[in-house]
Parts: structure tokens; C-alpha cells; sequence
């Protein structure tokens, strides 16, 4: 892996700043594979951006009756929220997530690291008429959840191998001093 600059921003004006008019600048957030790619030696940045900070995950109703899905808000974060269940009630949590993936956009030029395989449109996710698909991810009803087994009972073989010994011991000193008692008397 190549060195580069790591720069952590905490406002958009910051990140936009952080990478105005550098060539070899990424940014780095939740989600993507770019460190994994730097380690292959697949992207080389010489600087990388982390806007994990920015507060782009919010999910919010707008004036118009719309709503705000943030850039940073993760699928699972959107499928579960309160505004999308209020909209799509008779939809799964799974049902939604394929809603966001069948309507993200590709970006122009392909794949491209800096923005993943895709961009969420959330206008298309919560408007356009995409077929439900199946209200289970697969696999997700055929999984058997056992729960584990409880742990064996402790083995008490060498406590209570000590405990007859010791008791053995002391009776035999016991024993031995009555004994001896017995013989100081006479």
C-alpha cells in the first residue's frame, strides 16, 4: 500500500475544500471498499478524505411532504425507518432494501470507487413502480437457529477425591492421638 495524507473533515465545506483541484483525492466513508482496493494496489490516492464525520445520514420529512434520505444513510437505516414503514407499511424491511438497490444510478463512467457501484435516488426508491420481490431475503426462513448447548456440569471427581482424603487423614490422626492418650494413662 502506498503512502497518502489522511485529512478527517467535519463540515461539507471542508471535504469540498479537502479535494478541490487535487487529481489523486478519495473519499473515504462507511460502505466502501476503497481501503481494500488500496491494499490490492488497485487505487493508489494520495490523499484520502473521511466524511464518516459529516452529518449526512439524517432522514427527514421535508415541507412538501417529501422526503430527505441523506447520502450517508445506510439501507438498513432507511428499510427500517419510521417515515418509509409510515409510506410502505405492507412492505418488509428486506422489500425495501431491493426497492433502494433496483433504483440506484450507476455513475457515468461505470464503477468508480470514490462513489461505489451506485447512487441512491430516493425519489425513484419511494416512487417508481418496482416489483416488490420476495418479502425475505433467501435463505433467511430455511435457517435453523439452535441455541447452544448448556455447558456440562463442572466435575467435582478431584474436589471430593481431597475432601475423603483429608477426611481420611484427619481420622486417622484422630485415631492416633487416642491411642497414644490411651497409653500415657495406663
Amino acid at each position: 500500500m502506498n503512502d497518502f495524507q489522511y485529512v478527517r473533515t467535519r463540515t461539507a465545506q471542508d471535504a469540498l475544500s479537502a479535494v478541490t483541484g487535487k487529481k489523486h483525492t478519495a473519499f473515504l466513508a462507511g460502505g466502501t471498499t476503497l481501503v481494500d482496493l488500496m491494499k490490492l494496489g488497485v487505487e493508489r490516492p494520495a490523499e484520502l478524505v473521511d466524511i464518516n464525520a459529516l452529518p449526512l445520514a439524517k432522514i427527514e420529512t421535508l415541507a412538501d411532504g417529501g422526503v430527505r434520505i441523506g447520502a450517508m444513510a445506510r439501507n438498513s437505516d432507511v428499510a427500517h425507518h419510521e417515515l418509509v414503514r409510515a409510506k410502505y407499511p405492507a412492505l418488509t424491511a428486506h422489500q425495501i432494501i431491493n426497492r433502494i438497490l433496483q433504483t440506484a444510478h450507476n455513475p457515468p463512467r461505470g464503477v468508480d470507487n470514490q462513489v461505489g457501484y451506485g447512487v441512491v435516488d430516493p425519489v425513484a426508491a419511494l416512487t417508481f413502480n418496482v416489483p416488490p420481490g420476495d418479502r425475505a431475503a433467501a435463505g433467511a426462513q430455511s435457517r435453523v437457529i439452535v441455541p447452544a448447548a448448556p455447558p456440562p456440569p463442572p466435575d467435582h471427581r478431584a474436589r471430593n477425591a481431597a475432601l475423603v482424603f483429608a477426611g481420611l487423614v484427619i481420622a486417622v490422626v484422630l485415631i492416633a492421638s487416642l491411642v497414644a492418650r490411651a497409653r500415657r494413662e495406663r
